[in-house]
């Protein structure tokens, strides 16, 4: 299982235990230049329940991909899973809950939860996998073309996400 969309039309799930927790996170560092705050702490039975139904999900072939909040929490996971292929940029068009602390919500970087997709005819057997695993789920949205698109406060292409993404590191050498 990779990290990245495979085929527009898919469904995305967010699966697990979300947390809104900025402390350590990467959004602080980079956009604040801080280093501050505490993790989320891991709840190691809510983890293990997670990493089975993974694990369950990817031999039964139920899941086109998964990715880990951990770095740059869900904006950023997002994002990824739509670039990670060069060779066939996808997109993503989601609802999410949208709390107080807009960063919060989508920079917070969290353990035991996972973005994944599943194709149409795999989502039954998916839910019902997730399910019996007592692990939280959320549908968020849809694997589109073209455009990475977060309620109606991000609405980006996904060809300048990528040139963004890949050119970082020599934009920031020529500085």
């Amino acid at each position: 299982v990779t990290a990245w969309f495979k085929q527009a039309g898919d469904l995305i799930y967010l699966i697990g235990w979300p947390a809104e927790n900025l402390g350590g996170s990467e959004y602080l560092s980079v956009t604040h230049a801080k280093v501050a705050g505490t993790p989320p702490p891991v709840n190691l039975e809510d983890e293990k329940k997670l990493v089975d139904c993974l694990v369950e999900l990817a031999g039964g072939r139920l899941l086109a991909s998964a990715h880990d909040l951990a770095e740059g929490g869900f904006a950023v996971a997002l994002a990824e899973s739509c670039i990670m292929n060069k060779k066939a940029l996808l997109g993503a068009a989601v609802e999410i809950e949208l709390t107080e602390r807009l960063d919060a919500t989508l920079f917070g970087e969290t353990n035991s939860t996972a973005l994944v997709s599943v194709t149409e005819d795999c989502e039954a057997k998916f839910l019902e996998m997730v399910n019996n695993n007592a692990v939280p789920a959320a549908k968020l949205g849809t694997v589109i073309p073209e455009r990475l698109v977060i309620n109606d406060i991000i609405d980006l292409p996904v060809n300048v996400l990528n040139s963004t993404w890949r050119g970082a590191i020599g934009d920031y050498v020529r500085r």
